[in-house]
């Protein structure tokens, strides 16, 4: 039921990634999927801290987050 309100609806999402501690390596990636299944794909950038995103339609409704 809430994948079809989901699906249906005008839904937006915002998510704001903050890398406190970057590691050395650079890594800090993860994956970010949906209620819908899609995904998207975070990436540290080297400099940048903070990024955000703006999620909707079917990207809206964040079911996991995982490290890569």
């Amino acid at each position: 039921m809430l994948r079809d309100m989901v699906r249906w609806s005008d839904c937006e999402q915002k998510l704001t990634v903050k890398w406190e501690r970057p590691t050395a390596s650079g890594r800090g990636h993860f994956i970010v999927s949906s209620l819908l299944n899609e995904s998207l794909d975070v990436i540290y950038i080297e400099g940048n801290p903070k990024a955000e995103y703006l999620l909707s339609g079917p990207m809206a409704g964040i079911r996991h987050i995982l490290p890569v």
